[in-house]
């Protein structure tokens, strides 16, 4: 049930980052309901962060699902050159838990 409205929402490219970061943090959620579950969608899932990388993270800024507040956030981050490593893709061994995180947090350039 958890994969449904990701599901049909995917071919909207700007609501894509918003989308996958929102499914990765439910499912981190669906942990304490059902750990093997949730945990196989999570490995799964991890290896198609493209839409977390910080050339695709952009894309969010012209969603309306994403808040001006976070949209600020990521065009500070993408502002912001200093002490950032090129990321093309997102290494999931990086991203321990995505529950905290927020999109700007993709962005490294």
């Amino acid at each position: 049930m958890l994969y449904i409205k990701a599901w049909y929402t995917a071919p909207v490219a700007c609501g894509a980052p918003y989308d996958d970061l929102g499914l990765l943090q439910q499912l981190e959620m669906f942990h304490g309901v059902d750990s093997h579950i949730a945990q196989a969608a999570l490995n799964k899932l991890k290896s198609h962060l493209w839409n977390l990388s910080e050339d695709l993270t952009a894309f969010s800024l012209f969603s309306n699902k994403v808040f001006s507040d976070k949209k600020k956030m990521v065009i500070a981050a993408l502002s912001n050159t200093q002490g950032k490593t090129d990321l093309r893709r997102v290494d999931p061994k990086c991203v321990k838990c995505f529950r905290e995180k927020s999109l700007s947090q993709f962005v490294t350039k």
